[in-house]
């Protein structure tokens, strides 16, 4: 995400979408966003005069924003927050899975938005976080 350049969000007629190039073990996928979301994006992007080569997520120099810095703010927004755990950027991929799938999202949709090559990926990460998913329902594990 931290290579992510505006280049790579567009309009669609639902919102928009984000094509992300260099996700999780170098697979490209696409991401849906609802409307604002997508505006808000935008709307940043214009207070910036962010050009389509320009990085999204950038420093105060206006460079990439480095893998260092993302773990600064993340931890400092957990800090302002209150949040006693140890966190990470990659905390947030495991929040999200953990509420989509506690929220009864499908476990294909899920795994498809993680870009795991395989359901059984997903249960095996998540399935002692949320509650009620009972990975017999979905697929046979070993």
């Amino acid at each position: 995400m931290l290579a992510l350049r505006w280049i790579h969000i567009y309009a669609t007629d639902k919102g928009g979408e984000m094509k992300i190039i260099h996700g999780k073990g170098s697979k490209e996928r696409v991401i849906r966003l609802p409307r604002e979301p997508f505006e808000a994006l935008w709307e940043m992007r214009a207070d910036r005069c962010g050009d389509d080569e320009d990085f999204v997520f950038t420093s105060q120099k206006g460079g990439q924003l480095s893998v260092s810095q993302a773990w600064r703010i993340v931890n400092t927004l957990a800090d302002k927050a209150n949040v006693t755990k140890k966190v990470s950027p990659h905390t947030w991929r495991h929040s999200i899975a953990t509420q989509l799938l506690n929220a009864g999202a499908p476990l294909h949709k899920v795994s498809s938005f993680l870009s795991h090559s395989d359901p059984k990926i997903t249960v095996k990460a998540y399935y002692s976080e949320s509650e009620g998913l009972k990975v017999e329902d979905f697929i046979d594990v070993e």
